[in-house]
């Protein structure tokens, strides 16, 4: 009997699988596609060493392969099928609109970038902004919003109106719609949060710099008073009160390097508090120079690189089990909204710009405005600074990481004409291992071992 046509294609396995041994798990993450895989040990030795030669599609277990893009056929051109994908998601119609509808403050972080200008939003730029999103809501495949600041909450009663208009506006076209916001969680009580959940904003970044000493010296009020209390009890209510599952927090800290051992500290006190809720994520950062003049104070203290940090997170297993290393997400996710050609970011003045990290700065930032009718005209060739991909090194070839470090670039650093960043300079490859390791924990993979 003659083999099918399908019979004879010979495979080789993805030149992006990630491959991961440990504790009798055998993980395989493709960087391309960003999913995660557990098989057997058997089938896991098996694609480390499957290549084009004498790999006959034969098996139903290697057509099951071939579906996850665990395979390839032989003569598959993978650099070629990575720039496509990678391109579909910087140009995929999704509205992606990061809003800052004030510029004002009332903390005064020491390592902040921000003027914290008194300038708000008027009524006439909301209303630009509502008639913004009616317009162009059809098409997109979803509708995303970020609330930034300054702090966002200072304008909470305006937040709450453009998130009702446009969840109401998305619900009418069939278009899922959600938000997320950055707030230092002063003003976040129980009763604005149910609000704002009931709204849409299902996704939550707050800063807790450590323990109360710490973070009160970090993070001040404008009037130079303690923060803590106030927002650690906020989120405390919200944990013990909130009637919501599906909203997530994530309680982000900033390190210096004399801080470490109290943050340490830190964490054995939350971790009984919090170690259990899958709602509740947290996340640490070194402290970083984004500008201003207040963080050069503290430039003695950063650490040099991000993997200096994971380091010393690695060496303690609590911070492990509380998921403490950024999760396995899809491609789109990881990609910033500047990097996307349907994502802007809108100012309280109602000037669009593609990165709120340098709005003062830099004039090939701004892309134009909405006029009071809710249409956008942009600048395009600005827009599409921010598209570009970065340079691959010689070292790049062959790195299974490629994909993550294309989409994962800043596009700002880019358009400044920055070379492309490394994760593995840059995070270390211990940083890599816990990102996959941590989103197994999570099960955020897919079983193939039956």
């Amino acid at each position: 009997m003659e083999s099918s046509s399908k019979d004879l294609r010979e495979f080789k396995s993805s030149i992006f699988n990630y491959f991961m041994n440990r504790d009798k798990h055998f993980l395989i993450y493709n960087t391309l596609y960003s999913k995660l895989y557990l098989l057997n040990k058997e089938d896991w030795d098996y694609l480390r060493t499957l290549n084009s030669s004498s790999n006959r599609f034969a098996s139903q277990k290697l057509n099951l392969f071939f579906q996850h893009g665990l395979v390839v056929e032989s003569d598959t051109e993978e650099k070629a099928l990575m720039y496509h994908i990678i391109r579909s998601v910087i140009y995929e119609n999704r509205l992606s609109v990061t809003i800052i509808p004030t510029e004002a403050c009332n903390f005064r972080c020491t390592y902040c970038f921000e003027p914290h200008d008194d300038n708000f939003m008027t009524d006439e730029t909301e209303k630009s902004i509502v008639k913004f999103f009616k317009r162009n809501i059809h098409g997109n495949k979803s509708v995303q919003i970020e609330w930034f600041g300054g702090e966002p909450l200072l304008q909470k009663d305006r937040v709450l109106r453009i998130m009702r208009s446009v969840q109401q506006s998305c619900q009418k076209s069939g278009v899922p719609f959600f938000a997320s916001m950055v707030t230092n969680g002063y003003l976040l009580d129980l009763d604005l949060f149910e609000e704002l959940v009931d709204s849409g904003v299902y996704y939550y970044q707050i800063t807790i710099d450590g323990p109360e000493i710490i973070h009160n010296n970090q993070r001040k009020y404008v009037n130079g008073g303690p923060t803590f209390d106030r927002v650690y009890g906020n989120i405390l209510k919200i944990k013990e009160g909130s009637r919501h599952n599906h909203f997530h927090i994530v309680i982000r800290s900033n390190l210096s390097k004399p801080d470490f051992d109290q943050y340490k500290n830190f964490i054995e006190v939350v971790r009984p508090i919090f170690g259990n809720d899958k709602r509740f994520l947290f996340s640490c950062e070194p402290i970083y120079d984004w500008g201003g003049e207040t963080v050069k104070s503290l430039k003695n203290t950063m650490f040099d690189k991000r993997s200096q940090l994971t380091d010393q997170l690695l060496q303690d297993k609590n911070f492990s089990s509380m998921y403490m290393f950024d999760s396995i997400d899809s491609l789109s996710s990881r990609r910033c909204i500047a990097g996307k050609s349907h994502g802007f970011m809108i100012n309280y003045d109602g000037n669009i710009y593609k990165c709120g990290m340098s709005i003062d700065n830099e004039k090939f930032t701004r892309l134009g405005s909405i006029d009071q009718n809710g249409s956008m005209v942009i600048n395009e060739a600005n827009n599409a600074r921010f598209l570009e991909l970065g340079k691959e090194y010689d070292k790049c070839n062959g790195c299974c990481w490629l994909p993550q470090c294309l989409i994962c670039n800043c596009p700002l650093s880019h358009a400044r004409g920055k070379d492309m960043r490394c994760l593995k300079d840059f995070s270390g490859d211990a940083y890599l291992n816990e990102t996959v390791w941590n989103s197994f924990l999570q099960k955020k993979h897919i079983d193939l071992c039956n």
